[in-house]
């Protein structure tokens, strides 16, 4: 039966065959003589610890359910964009040499590569906008339609002022097609 202890072991294959019973570093698999105080290694750990941290948080937080998909996606089109803006603002700060030379060689892959995945996040979500149909128009109709919630509370109002009105039935059996109608006339439906 494996202990706690064995899950924050190192575990790679030692010299004699066993397995190394060092802890690994922070937020990563291997201690540091097994590969864990490569630079790859501490950034993949630094953001296994934030996305840790970031989770806990969300749990202390709570959130609220998607319930309009299509204004969540162009929600996050924009912040995509505004990143990708960002990061481009960086790479233009590249053009000077005496910024190029500061940064080091590492510093400018890493902003080369976040503009190059912004850029991809950007067109993946534009992509998937287009794919559903999702243009300004689709987008600002969505905006403007009516939640469950107002649709309910309309409902309940309608029904409230058919009984304050003392309808005929006659009356009463032509209303729904008469509210339909109005409701299509204004775009609501």
């Amino acid at each position: 039966m494996a202990s706690e202890l064995d899950f924050v072991r190192c575990g790679a294959k030692t010299r004699n065959g066993g397995e190394c019973k060092k802890p690994p570093i922070r937020g990563g698999t291997r201690c540091r003589n097994h590969g864990g105080a490569s630079k790859a290694a501490r950034a993949k750990a630094a953001e296994r610890v934030l996305r840790a941290r970031l989770q806990g948080d969300l749990q202390q937080m709570g959130w609220d359910p998607v319930t309009n998909p299509a204004l969540l996606l162009a929600d996050l089109a924009g912040e995509a964009r505004a990143f990708k803006e960002l990061a481009r603002a960086k790479l233009n700060e590249l053009s000077d040499w005496e910024s190029f030379n500061q940064l080091g060689t590492e510093s400018v892959k890493a902003v080369v590569s976040v503009y190059v995945q912004a850029m991809r996040d950007v067109a993946a979500i534009a992509d998937k906008m287009w794919s559903r149909g999702l243009d300004s128009e689709a987008l600002r109709l969505e905006a403007e339609r009516p939640s469950k919630e107002v649709a309910e509370t309309l409902a309940k109002v309608v029904e409230h002022a058919m009984t304050l009105l003392e309808l005929t039935p006659q009356q009463e059996a032509r209303f729904p097609e008469a509210m339909r109608r109005a409701l299509m006339e204004e775009g609501l439906i």
